[in-house]
């Protein structure tokens, strides 16, 4: 029996096993209440954090892209090269070329670009097609559009202002006119090699260019670009070859080769080019081992690459490859037995003697039509036109084919000092021809031949039908034994070899002098 008011132990247990005590009923709703918040602020949290992120990140990539010109992230880079002409005191001069190797393509009427010498005050310079300036940016790559694109590049040119006259480091600055902002500085040390700087893509000012003389940005020549143009067997005082850049853009010889047959025979090279570069229509001269300054036809070759092979007088093959080129595939000149007949050159495909004389190492070639003049006589010979033992008879001129293919001489002409304007200039008829390898002699006063006397010191020229010089021979010198009683009763003089005049005492009219 229990006492009434008082609880039983079941009742105790099961009312706080029910309910709950007080304690136990605060500490669960507490524990709940912050499981349910903690989420909430993490969240908040991890808003704020992706929106200042967010916005770090927008900063940084408008200050890198301020050269953006279609409104995409783009980055430019271009590389500037040194040293891509001869630098003078001239206001003309080549100083530096610009490539751009990477960015979107931009319109030019968007761009300013100026250069600046040791740190000197900018020039702003001509966007292509435009002058004035005292300097120009002459396009190359594709000139067709108005945009400056990847691969597409200009020469920063002198314009009637001498920027830079002998050693200089140009810096070259890049803005884009619309947004007000440089997109590029780039430098590049101009001191007469193949220096080249490469910029960092942005208007820090830094740049990653260097005057070691050699780039990744500098263009090895394509092959078939670079030619054979010329080459002599008997150069005076050695053998030389003439290169020429037939392509549209500067660029360097480096790892090209030059060799003759019997170095292909023997399956080496002779001459492998170091990082040289070669203006667009520019020529390459080489002489046979010549390391210190030259003179006659190798005045002005290169003393740095040098062939050594010797080319053959009865004829020889010159090959030249571009890196990587076998011997079946590498361009050929063909020199052939010219004997005396001076260098060979090329002239419209055609390989085809200069005449002694003629030779134009380092330039254009000649070209002209393979008749030359080669002896004359002042005073008659005993053994032609009309001369007799004792007795010289009329003046002559001889003239050479040294071609291989017949000439028309129909239109050339024969003047003496006093010009093709002269009444007795003669002028070939229309049946005049001329063999291959012949010589015509012509007697003054003949049938078809010329009316004026040669004098003592008078000038004999020949002309082509488009008035082109084939041969002169400058006033005639007089002979050193002319005033001797038993010098020569002839007075003749030929041209030799090496294209110069004087006199001889073996007349060979109609024969090899």
């Amino acid at each position: 029996m229990v006492a009434s008011g008082l609880t039983s132990m079941p009742e105790l247990f099961f009312t706080n096993t029910l309910f709950g005590g007080d304690d136990n009923m605060n500490k669960k709703t507490n524990t709940n209440e912050e499981e349910a918040v903690s989420p909430v602020i993490a969240t908040i949290l991890m808003v704020a954090i992706t929106v200042v992120l967010a916005g770090v990140l927008y900063v940084w990539a408008s200050s890198l892209a301020e050269g953006n010109t279609d409104g995409s992230l783009t980055f430019y880079q271009f590389d500037a090269e040194g040293d891509v002409g001869a630098v003078t005191t001239g206001t003309s001069d080549d100083l530096v070329r610009v490539t751009m190797t990477q960015g979107a393509e931009i319109n030019w009427a968007s761009l300013n670009v100026q250069i600046s010498i040791d740190n000197g005050a900018p020039v702003t310079c001509d966007n292509p097609g435009l002058d004035g300036g005292d300097c120009v940016l002459v396009e190359f790559g594709d000139t067709t559009d108005s945009v400056w694109s990847i691969g597409d590049g200009v020469t920063v040119r002198e314009s009637g202002q001498d920027l830079c006259s002998s050693v200089c480091t140009a810096e070259i600055t890049i803005t884009d006119v619309r947004e007000g902002s440089v997109i590029d500085r780039s430098s590049a040390a101009i001191q007469g090699g193949a220096e080249s700087g490469s910029s960092s893509g942005s208007d820090s000012g830094s740049s990653s260019g260097s005057d070691s003389g050699s780039s990744s940005s500098t263009n090895v020549c394509a092959a078939g670009d670079i030619i054979i143009t010329e080459a002599h067997a008997d150069g005076a005082p050695e053998d030389y070859i003439e290169l020429k850049n037939t392509g549209s853009q500067a660029c360097s010889l480096e790892g090209w080769q030059l060799y003759d047959q019997g170095k292909a025979d023997d399956g080496v090279g002779d001459l492998t080019f170091g990082a040289m570069m070669m203006q667009p229509g520019a020529y390459w001269l080489g002489c046979e081992d010549l390391v210190t300054a030259g003179t006659g036809h190798c005045a002005d070759a290169d003393t740095t690459n040098v062939f050594t092979f010797g080319i053959s007088k009865g004829g020889d093959t010159i090959y030249l490859a571009a890196p990587g080129q076998s011997t079946s595939s590498a361009h050929t000149f063909v020199v052939p037995d010219f004997e005396d007949n001076g260098a060979a050159e090329l002239c419209n495909g055609a390989i085809q003697p200069t005449g002694p004389g003629g030779e134009t190492p380092g330039a254009d070639n000649g070209c002209a039509r393979t008749v030359a003049l080669t002896e004359v006589a002042n005073k008659g010979s005993e053994t032609v036109c009309g001369g007799v033992a004792g007795d010289a008879g009329d003046d002559w001129i001889e003239i050479w084919n040294y071609g291989t293919s017949t000439v028309s001489l129909t239109g050339f002409m024969l003047t003496d000092d006093k010009g093709p304007s002269d009444s007795d200039a003669f002028t070939f008829g229309a049946s005049a021809s001329l063999a291959a390898n012949t010589y015509m002699v012509l007697c003054k006063d003949g049938a078809d031949s010329f009316e004026f006397g040669i004098g003592g010191d008078d000038t004999v020229t020949l002309y082509d039908t488009n008035s082109n010089v084939l041969g002169t021979t400058s006033a005639l010198p007089e002979a050193a034994c002319e005033a001797a009683a038993d010098c020569n009763p002839d007075d003749v003089y030929a041209m030799d070899d090496t294209g110069a005049w004087d006199y001889t005492s073996s007349p060979t009219p109609g024969e090899a002098n």
